[in-house]
């Protein structure tokens, strides 16, 4: 049996628009449904919230048990790049409830509400807070045999560390970890033992909803490691694979072929094993209108979740500025010829930012462009020369990151 102690939440996506009741130890469970039938769900959750968690556990096959919490959690996210909403407010949360987790192969998340006791052979901690990560031992958890899974982010806040192998080899000390999973984003993973450590691959999709998607990398790596017992690296592969195909489809669970089946295409993404950065100063420059209110909050959204995934953003509203019409054009036609890909936002057809396609085009500079409204104006000069366009915010941003490092 694999025992999953988590949050099971409902989240809400605006755009594209999306409602489920997950939550990690929800999502993580049904990740893994498909491959394994002996699966523990422990939750928090009030008496109301308990039939709609029930139904989906139901659903998937596996079952969950119930803490008693006077909250049930909502995420809304704009985006599934968007830093979420949650309700009730977090400040307004008490983090007093534990939960306890107890097997021989348990898979630990961090919570907003709670936290959850492990203990287990083998067991898989996953932080899941880019703010206040919990060290894993502080609330009494214990494991013959313990990996970390975390983001960059969680774990250098963990290790005040901030490149993948340092903040690998300082978890492996400070956790008495056998394995370390730093992942990376776009960029891949780094997977650490105390021989050895290799540069996993993310693995790339035309389409990309990101919202739980490493909920389903600590699911599917707690059951081909924890589980199956495969090496720590070819189950953070298989993992990866794993995740790249939900992104994708954004349906669960993860069908037992996934290795093998043709239906989805990915493309492998090794970012960092390749030697990271592009051999330019940016890795992007982010071109669109940024004259009304909407125009600039999309224009900060868009850099947000580009800088969010270790990208080196140019930005002309906030590397140029204002000034004389020659000076700001020549600033920015400079900072096209030092960037590795052009991300452009086409809604109201701006006239600068077509400009900008067109001599990103002339240079030979890759374009990807965003388009949330089409109007039908026509798009041959831009999609005929090259330039892809996608109607999904996130699914631009990855391809951007990915075309950045190719």
């Amino acid at each position: 049996m694999i025992v999953i102690g988590g949050g099971m939440y409902l989240e809400r996506c605006q755009f594209p628009s999306w409602e489920h009741v997950y939550g990690s130890a929800g999502r993580a469970a049904a990740s893994i449904a498909a491959h394994h039938s002996k699966l523990l769900v422990s939750t928090l959750s009030t008496k109301a919230g308990e039939g709609s968690k029930s139904t989906i556990a139901a659903a998937f096959g596996f079952d969950v048990t119930f803490e008693s919490h006077a909250n049930d959690i909502l995420f809304t996210y704009t985006h599934p790049l968007a830093v979420p909403t949650i309700t009730p407010p977090l400040h307004t949360l008490t983090r007093t409830k534990t939960l306890h987790a107890a097997g021989k192969v348990v898979l630990r998340f961090g919570m907003v509400e709670g936290t959850v006791v492990a203990d287990g052979e083998r067991v898989v901690y996953d932080p899941q807070n880019v703010h206040m990560p919990e060290p894993f031992h502080d609330n009494g958890s214990k494991a013959r045999t313990l990996a970390v899974v975390c983001n960059r982010r969680e774990g250098s806040q963990l290790t005040k560390k901030r490149e993948p192998a340092a903040i690998a080899e300082a978890l492996m000390h400070s956790h008495r970890a056998e394995v370390v999973v730093v992942k990376c984003g776009s960029s891949g993973a780094l997977v650490k033992t105390s021989r050895s450590s290799k540069m996993i691959p993310s693995y790339s999709a035309e389409e990309v909803f990101s919202i739980g998607s490493g909920d389903v990398f600590s699911a599917m790596f707690t059951y081909f490691w924890g589980l199956k017992k495969t090496s720590p690296f070819q189950a953070a592969d298989l993992a990866s694979r794993a995740t790249a195909r939900y992104c994708a489809t954004r349906t669960l669970p993860i069908p037992k072929n996934f290795a093998t089946a043709n239906d989805v295409t990915l493309v492998a993404n090794n970012v960092l094993a390749k030697g990271g950065r592009a051999a330019k100063k940016y890795d992007v420059y982010l071109a669109g209108p940024f004259f009304s209110m909407s125009q600039r909050w999309l224009i900060e959204e868009t850099r947000r979740s580009l800088m969010d995934m270790g990208l080196r953003v140019f930005s002309p509203i906030h590397d140029v500025g204002g000034g004389a019409d020659t000076k700001v054009a020549q600033a920015d036609l400079k900072a096209l010829h030092k960037s590795a890909v052009l991300f452009g936002i086409l809604d109201g057809m701006d006239p600068g930012t077509l400009f900008e396609f067109g001599y990103a085009h002339s240079i030979g500079l890759p374009a990807i462009a965003f388009l949330d409204r089409p109007t039908g104006i026509d798009l041959k000069m831009v999609s005929g020369t090259g330039t892809r366009i996608f109607k999904d915010f996130a699914s631009a941003v990855y391809a951007t990151a990915w075309t950045a490092h190719a």
